[in-house]
C-alpha cells in the first residue's frame, strides 16, 4: 500500500521511537503523522511505563500510547485528511482518536491479535516493511512477555510462536533493552536484532 509523502522517512521514523521508547523502558511503540501533503508534522511514543512522568501527567497513564501522545501536540485541522504511520497496530482507543481527527489514511506496520478495531475501517491496513516490521512487532512483545503470564499472552503465542520464543528469551536475559539503553540508535539496534534472529534461525 503506498501513502503520501516518504514512506521510507516516515517508517524509518516510526520504527527509531518505537526504538527509543522501548530503551526508555517502556513499551517499544512509535507513531508518526503527516499532514495531507506528506509532510511529518508530528510524532509519538508509548510513555506508559514512563518513571518519570512529564508536566502534563501523560506519562505513565493509560493514554500514554504512542498515537495519542502524537495526536494531543497537534490540532485537528492540521492532521485532517493526513496520515498515521503506527508501529504496532493501533488499539480501541488510538483507532478512535484518529477516526475523530478525520484521519484519512493509516498503516501500522506489525499486528496486534488482541486489537481488531483498525480492521473495522478501511483507511487502517497493515503495511509489512521487510526491515521493520520485525522490529516492530517484537519489541512490545518482550514488554509483554515480561509482565504477562503466559495465558494471557496465548493470542501471540498461537498468531506468532516462532517470534513469540524469540521475545521471550530476549525478556529472560534483558540482553536487548541493555542493548537499547547502550545504543539509542534504531538502525544499529534494526541490524543487531537482525542479525541475532538469524543466529537463532
Amino acid at each position: 500500500m503506498a501513502f503520501m509523502g516518504s514512506s521510507n522517512e516516515a517508517i524509518s521514523l516510526c520504527a527509531q521511537l518505537a526504538w527509543a521508547s522501548f530503551a526508555e523502558g517502556n513499551v517499544g511503540i512509535g507513531c508518526v503523522l503527516l499532514n495531507s501533503e506528506g509532510n511529518v508534522i508530528s510524532e509519538g511514543r508509548n510513555q506508559s511505563l514512563q518513571d518519570n512522568p512529564d508536566a502534563t501527567n501523560f506519562s505513565r497513564s493509560a493514554i500514554a500510547h504512542a498515537e495519542m501522545d502524537a495526536l494531543r501536540k497537534v490540532r485537528v485541522p492540521e492532521i485532517r485528511g493526513g496520515t498515521m504511520v503506527a508501529s504496532l497496530q493501533p488499539c480501541d482507543m488510538c483507532v478512535g482518536a484518529s477516526v475523530l481527527a478525520d484521519i484519512s489514511n493509516a498503516v501500522f506496520l506489525a499486528e496486534d491479535p488482541y486489537w481488531a478495531a483498525a480492521n473495522a475501517y478501511d483507511h487502517f491496513q497493515y503495511f509489512v516493511d521487510q526491515r521493520y516490521s520485525v522490529l516492530c512487532a517484537l519489541l512490545p512483545l518482550i514488554t509483554f512477555s515480561e509482565r504477562w503470564s503466559l495465558e494471557q499472552c496465548s493470542k501471540f503465542n498461537t498468531r506468532y510462536p516462532t517470534l513469540f520464543e524469540i521475545a521471550l528469551n530476549y525478556a529472560k536475559n534483558d540482553a536487548l533493552r541493555r542493548f537499547a539503553v547502550d545504543q539509542v540508535n534504531a538502525e544499529i539496534g534494526i541490524d543487531h536484532l537482525l542479525s541475532e534472529i538469524d543466529t537463532e534461525e
